[in-house]
């Protein structure tokens, strides 16, 4: 049995391929679409950033924990 016949090759080689990253295609587009796109995608993250933070904040203990 030569090594590429073996029967978990051909179902091996299926998933890779299924797992494959498609080809890069370009798309073009306008220079004020991508600056608003920029621009909430930024707001959003900055949005989230304060809500981790705040959230953290709020699971804090009030006062310091007594270690022995």
């Amino acid at each position: 049995m030569d090594e590429s016949e073996r029967p978990g090759e051909r179902r091996r080689m299926a998933l890779a391929k299924w797992l494959a990253e498609p080809d890069e295609s370009s798309v073009e587009l306008p220079l004020s679409k991508v600056r608003t796109r920029t621009r909430r995608d930024f707001l959003l993250w900055s949005a989230g950033a304060l809500f981790a933070a705040g959230g953290s904040w709020w699971l804090l203990p009030t006062r310091p924990v007594n270690t022995i």
